[in-house]
């Protein structure tokens, strides 16, 4: 097909199966026909109050029906959705608003009452309704024919300091995105997905697939409640999951736990952070009839790599965590960066893993130095550079060893705290645990067990090798809070118990 707009992945599907539920949200279901319906509706309500082509909406609606409604709606008339993280604060927001100069804005009711106290919100010009308040389309309502490079989705990745980095996701990144995961998760219009990665969900939507939306809070990982998830899966016959790591270790807990079998579950995937060979063996010994997947990616660059969770699950952990195949569309080299220099590492060598292809991101929203700082041209072509740090073996597979501002010159080598923090969760009584170097010291930061032995940890520790100057136990360590699977070392740095 012809693709003149995003949104014409979702019509298609609504013509040929206009009766098959298109989204499950507890007590609500909305078909293709009927969602179709309402997202012409919402666009034409929407450009009834003045929005219109090259307009930028902020959006504070959490996953629901709503969301994907009125984000549809935006698309069709060539409009961008804007998203901020629902954890930004007052300062970050006020930074962001102005920097993406929205016309509208579309909220639940505490973003519209949160709206009240803060200027940046209410200075934006139209407040668009939440609810479809029209009963009548106009009987030719086509989706505006837009450029492979209108812009369609913009979303703040606001950090604490500096300009914020908003990648900026057009009609063509979003349909090569959507060709990328076609190809990597090959779904059927049976499939009934569970998807706590939003972006899957408009996939789904362009797949004919149903898509089913548990109850809860969906916005912080950490408090999903895993027993509404299963719920979710029992209730609706869900047959894929699609999740970041730490909710679906949670889900395989509790399955386990309760002695579940798989139920209708055939397949997962999961992204957004590392899975190490004992969390992928978990996962299998919960649900071991389940074909699984592990996805290496970013938001510039989704997938970058596959593995099969029961490859993963027999990996030993020496020099690197495995992460499979490079997508075959993933231009991926191995690189040392030194100022303007750019060297290509040999086999086996580490170095900073940098990709290119239709659907990397090719840059941020009104900010020409976050770009500087990730993008390399090679040989007249741009590179996104990962910040990851890994290598490839002689066969092709590629392997993480951490970020790479994060690697520890040491002996002659370097010292990959990733992988050691894959060795602290074979302690007992350690939760999660890294390394950091301060003052050319290199420190255990530790995470214990309410109630575990410190005394005892420390002296096995010790005794085992592991080769650190000092260890320091701290109450909590920060992840991040979008998916919270991986530490966020900015934030450990800063922490009180950690600067002494």
């Amino acid at each position: 097909m012809k693709l003149n707009n995003i949104v014409d992945l979702f019509y298609k599907q609504a013509s040929e199966r206009p009766n098959q539920p298109a989204i499950i949200h507890g007590s609500d279901v909305v078909s293709f026909g009927e969602l179709k319906v309402l997202v012409h509706q919402t666009a034409q309500d929407f450009e009834s109050r003045g929005i219109s082509s090259g307009d930028r909406v902020l959006v504070f609606v959490p996953m629901s029906i709503d969301l994907y409604r009125i984000c549809m709606a935006l698309f069709h008339i060539g409009a961008t959705a804007v998203f901020l993280d629902p954890w930004v604060n007052r300062e970050r927001l006020g930074v962001c608003c102005d920097l993406a100069e929205c016309k509208g804005f579309v909220g639940v009711r505490k973003a519209r009452i949160y709206r009240l106290f803060l200027k940046p919100l209410r200075q934006i010009p139209i407040h668009l309704p939440l609810k479809v308040s029209s009963n009548s389309v106009k009987p030719d309502l086509s989706p505006l024919k837009v450029g492979g490079n209108h812009p369609a989705l913009i979303t703040f990745t606001t950090g604490s300091t500096g300009i914020p980095k908003a990648a900026e996701r057009s009609h063509g990144f979003l349909y090569h995105q959507f060709q990328a995961l076609h190809e990597l998760m090959r779904p059927d219009p049976k499939d009934v997905d569970m998807p706590l990665l939003p972006i899957v969900l408009f996939c789904n939507l362009g797949e004919g697939c149903t898509s089913v939306i548990p109850t809860g809070k969906l916005i912080k990982p950490n408090a999903i409640d895993p027993k509404e998830l299963w719920t979710a899966v029992s209730k609706h016959g869900v047959s894929r999951i699609t999740a970041s790591p730490f909710p679906l270790l949670k889900l395989a807990e509790y399955v386990l736990e309760n002695d579940f079998n798989s139920g209708s579950l055939i397949r997962l995937f999961t992204g957004g952070g590392p899975v190490f060979p004992n969390e992928a063996r978990y996962i299998l010994n919960s649900f071991p009839k389940i074909k699984g997947t592990v996805v290496y990616g970013s938001t510039e660059a989704e997938p970058i790599s596959e593995i099969d969770m029961s490859l993963l699950a027999e990996s030993e952990l020496t020099a690197g965590l495995p992460v499979g195949e490079v997508y075959h569309k993933t231009n991926l080299q191995i690189v040392r960066v030194d100022k303007d220099q750019v060297t290509e590492m040999n086999t086996g060598e580490i170095g900073e893993i940098v990709v290119s292809g239709a659907h990397v991101l090719d840059g941020y929203f009104r900010n020409p130095e976050a770009e500087k700082g990730v993008k390399l041209n090679i040989d007249g072509q741009k590179w996104h550079r990962t910040g990851d740090a890994g290598f490839v073996d002689a066969e092709g597979n590629l392997y993480l060893v951490g970020r790479v501002k994060q690697l520890i010159s040491r002996n002659g080598g370097l010292l990959s705290p990733f992988l050691y923090e894959h060795a602290f969760q074979s302690y007992d009584g350690v939760v999660c645990g890294t390394l950091l170097e301060i003052d050319e010291k290199v420190i255990a930061i530790v995470e214990s067990e309410r109630g575990a032995d410190q005394v005892l940890l420390r002296e096995t520790m010790i005794t085992t090798g592991l080769p650190v100057d000092d260890i320091i136990f701290i109450k909590s360590i920060p992840r991040d809070p979008r998916h919270h699977t991986k530490i966020d070392y900015d934030a450990l740095k800063e922490d009180n118990e950690v600067r002494g």
